[in-house]
């Protein structure tokens, strides 16, 4: 299973599409601060997150369900705002803005020989980019 978590009204074909409100596309009407989500343990291959991390209240808990809910080398790719940048503060609804280390925290190899972790299990972060006003990630689920 793939999901495409926030998909507001960007539904893509062979995901499923989730979001706080019904909208054309949605099939699971979801709201993400909800834990645990509906998903199985291991069940997804991969998640899409764009424009969604920004207006979630807890971040590791999230990260959290996205490793629960991920198979093992399952991908995870993620747009967000980058801190302070334009796209960060125009939207009222946005709750925090990123940086090109704000997954180093999942991510123990981005660290040194005492890595400061947070949450139940760690990720590889495979890819950063800056694209206008926010940044791509690609992480993916390690055991």
């Amino acid at each position: 299973m793939k999901l495409n978590l926030g998909c507001g009204n960007d539904a893509q074909e062979g995901y499923v599409n989730t979001d706080i409100k019904q909208r054309p596309g949605t099939d699971v009407v979801w709201d993400l601060d909800v834990m645990p989500w509906p998903w199985a343990d291991g069940e997804v291959e991969e998640i899409v997150a764009i424009d969604i991390f920004e207006h979630l209240d807890d971040m590791v808990a999230v990260m959290d369900e996205c490793w629960r809910v991920m198979q093992v080398g399952g991908t995870m790719t993620v747009q967000v705002p980058i801190a302070g940048g334009t796209n960060h503060f125009d939207d009222p609804t946005h709750k925090r803005g990123f940086t090109m280390s704000s997954f180093a925290y999942w991510c123990p190899a981005t660290q040194g020989p005492n890595p400061l972790l947070y949450g139940v299990g760690t990720w590889k972060l495979c890819h950063i980019e800056k694209r206008w006003a926010n940044l791509i990630f690609i992480l993916e689920r390690l055991p």
